[in-house]
């Protein structure tokens, strides 16, 4: 049975509606932790040329010259890290509450910490044969050459290989199994389904993002900068609800 996309989105509405507390308090966590990147970005920000005045090729040399920065680097990692266990911790919550047990945020940050690892793993092994395949292009592009063959097998491996393991953290951190277990059996609720699993990607990871993006370019001052953040933090909350709303129907269609 084909899933009712727009029915999910007025799933994910109305449980935020309904869970307000939820709602409100994750969104402050979300808030003060996007503040305080932010606010470290900023020290770790070196000046560079801008962006408008690059042609293409000095574009990506550049780009690939800042991710060499040790600073940027490990900025990039606890960014990461943090804004994954923030997903996590949210999705045991959305999870909980689903299940008529309630919001306990200790209880559920304690259970979060223990399956992390695993979760941050299996969202590395998901992500790294299509962020390979990106290197590779950009190296080849600051060199002034075209992306070679290589590099665009790469990417399509990988994308196709991140479509069909995108819902394994959720199935790790949500179910009691073992990171094995979780990669098999979305491998397994995926079989003959990965144009349903595209077009979710398509919505979490490319159309809900846009629309932080847009937001963010009205951030003209301070107060402004506030709503914007917390106008993002409720489009993340949103993504996470509709990650749990879609991982739920379509794993309990694929048993």
């Amino acid at each position: 049975m084909p899933i009712n996309f727009t029915q999910l989105f007025r799933d994910s509405w109305n449980f935020m509606r309904n869970q307000r507390q939820f709602v409100i308090k994750f969104m402050l966590i979300f808030l003060v932790v996007s503040a305080g990147m932010s606010a470290l970005a900023s020290i770790l920000q070196s000046s560079v040329t801008n962006p408008a005045q690059m042609d293409q090729t000095q574009l990506a040399q550049s780009m690939i010259e800042q991710s060499q920065q040790p600073s940027k680097q490990l900025f990039f990692l606890l960014n990461q890290g943090v804004t994954l266990f923030i997903s996590s911790w949210a999705l045991t919550v959305i999870h909980s509450i689903s299940r008529q047990r309630g919001m306990n945020l200790i209880v559920s940050a304690a259970f979060t910490a223990r399956r992390f690892i695993g979760v941050a793993l299996l969202s590395i092994l998901s992500i790294l044969p299509l962020f390979i395949g990106l290197w590779f292009a950009f190296g080849d592009m600051s060199n002034n050459q075209a992306p070679s063959i290589l590099s665009l097998v790469l990417m399509i491996a990988g994308l196709i290989l991140f479509i069909r393991l995108c819902l394994g953290p959720v199935e790790y951190l949500i179910q009691p199994v073992s990171m094995q277990s979780a990669v098999k059996n979305i491998l397994v609720f995926g079989t003959k389904r990965t144009g349903t699993l595209f077009f979710y990607c398509l919505i979490v990871n490319f159309f809900l993002p846009l629309i932080g993006l847009q937001l963010s370019a009205m951030a003209i001052n301070m107060l402004f900068s506030v709503i914007v953040l917390a106008a993002i933090a409720l489009v993340s909350l949103f993504s996470l609800i509709f990650t749990y709303r879609f991982y739920s129907i379509f794993s309990n269609q694929a048993t």
